[in-house]
């Protein structure tokens, strides 16, 4: 699973694109040691997940705050972190209001974080053993995926493309062989990148 540590996920969207990704300059020194200062000791850390998905979130987290890396269909990319973590909710609030007392679904979304999100608060997710997932909120939600991190972003990518070459119906398509049903609900986004009259 080397697609992005690679190097190849930023090639593929440069490609798309037709422009080279620019490395954002680095933050000044002092105000990255002020940060460090500041770190919570319960700090989400991605100790629980193999190295090899370690390096690959690691790499698309660099992509995503340090480089000109787009959103591709709209879609954001992620905060590299689990979504109760983030809110503030510990694994009762989550199996009980999130989830409506689905253990296996929370226990998925408790280590689970965030790769990429949309507008209406859905996040496509990775659990540690490299399985992927939609969280949904209002009203919560949660749906397994048949592929991995790299399929994923493949895909996403291909389906960018296609929204502009070739039309929705064509990307949603693409989506599909991916996300099943959930197509629909990235399209959405994606929707938006549809000529404007």
């Amino acid at each position: 699973m080397t697609y992005i540590s690679s190097g190849q996920l930023r090639a593929d969207v440069e490609q798309l694109l037709g422009v080279a990704l620019v490395r954002e300059p680095d933050a000044d020194e002092e105000d990255s040691e002020d940060d460090e200062a500041e770190e919570d000791d319960d700090a989400f850390t991605l100790d629980g997940f193999t190295p090899e998905l370690r390096a690959e979130l690691e790499a698309l987290s660099d992509l995503a705050e340090n480089w000109s890396l787009p959103q591709l269909c709209v879609l954001q990319w992620g905060d590299f972190c689990p979504s109760p973590w983030q809110n503030g909710a510990d694994r009762d609030e989550v199996l009980e209001e999130w989830l409506d007392g689905d253990e296996a679904a929370t226990d998925f979304v408790m280590r689970a974080v965030s790769v990429v999100h949309g507008g209406g608060g859905f996040y496509v997710l990775v659990n540690e053993d490299g399985r992927m997932g939609i969280l949904c909120e209002d009203p919560h939600s949660f749906d397994r995926l048949d592929c991995t991190l790299p399929q994923f972003l493949k895909t996403l990518v291909s389906a960018h493309h296609m929204v502009s070459t070739r039309g929705l119906e064509a990307a949603k398509a693409e989506l599909s062989k991916v996300v099943g049903t959930r197509a629909t609900l990235l399209l959405t986004f994606a929707g938006r990148l549809a000529p404007k009259g």
